[in-house]
């Protein structure tokens, strides 16, 4: 018996093929939002990591919050184990220091530097370096064979509309000499000094190709318009969120999303807040 085979048309099968068109067009920049949201979300996470190996630190030293970096510009091997990772190639050569997250690895269980990767021999370090680097994050870095990228920097809040300068953020830094090991730390300032915990940034995302794990380059940052910046290209780029925002870690261990411009109090300056703002501790800094 021989039965009749329906086949699709020519003129069916377009329709169904600009049906499904149709319905990739609606759907994919729903996956795209929900992907940068998702995305959004794992970077607030792992600032609020680093929000709870400060208070971590600073439970262990007397309520002090890490300083953003101890930079001597050369060093000895006497001093490796407070160099960059890495530093095989690089003491000696103008890049000795101590950063922040030098400083509170131990707490987010991160080998940092030379002496403390030798002892653990096996570790993924690439693996482990992820927790510094927000997966909207695609800047590469300067050099990729030496240095790994860090997404996040610590908030000096540099007024340098004062007359001296004043470091009025949570954290200080000091250059102590080209080749010499640091006879002193840079002055760290305690949690209940600052006024509003709640209100104050600690941290926040800074996507520059300059800023490497362990690197003082851009370690710390002073104001909003450099969380944004390729120094390779020397141009500004556009944040890595939806809306133009940027995750911020407040020093109460919090994290909330703004645009640039609305954590800047009552002005309207990129390169110097108003006091009072969110990039200082307080009026009695």
């Amino acid at each position: 018996m021989i039965r009749n085979r329906h086949a699709f048309t020519l003129i069916e099968l377009l329709v169904v093929i600009s049906i499904i068109a149709l319905l990739i067009a609606v759907l994919l920049p729903a996956l795209q939002g929900a992907r940068k949201s998702a995305q959004r979300i794992q970077c607030s996470t792992q600032l609020r990591s680093i929000g709870q190996a400060t208070a971590g630190y600073a439970a262990d030293y007397r309520d002090l919050i890490p300083f953003g970096y101890l930079y001597w510009g050369g060093g000895s091997t006497g001093y490796d184990g407070f160099c960059d990772y890495p530093t095989t190639s690089l003491v000696g050569n103008g890049l000795a220091s101590v950063t922040w997250d030098d400083q509170i690895d131990g707490y987010l269980n991160i080998p940092m530097t030379r002496n403390e990767i030798a002892v653990y021999p096996g570790v993924s370090r690439a693996q482990d370096f992820r927790k510094l680097l927000c997966p909207s994050d695609n800047l590469p870095s300067i050099s990729p064979t030496l240095w790994l990228r860090n997404s996040y920097s610590f908030n000096r809040g540099l007024n340098s509309s004062e007359t001296p300068a004043v470091n009025r953020g949570i954290c200080n830094t000091m250059d102590a000499g080209s080749g010499t090991a640091p006879g002193a730390w840079p002055k760290q300032i305690r949690i209940a000094a600052v006024q509003k915990p709640s209100g104050t940034i600690l941290a926040t995302e800074v996507v520059n190709n300059r800023n490497m794990v362990g690197m003082w380059l851009r370690a710390v940052i002073d104001h909003p318009a450099r969380q944004f910046f390729d120094d390779t290209l020397g141009i500004f780029t556009t944040p890595v969120h939806p809306s133009g925002t940027a995750n911020y870690l407040f020093v109460d261990s919090s994290v909330r999303t703004y645009k640039l411009e609305d954590t800047l109090g009552s002005g309207t300056n990129l390169w110097t807040p108003t006091r009072p703002s969110m990039w200082y501790r307080g009026e009695n800094d």
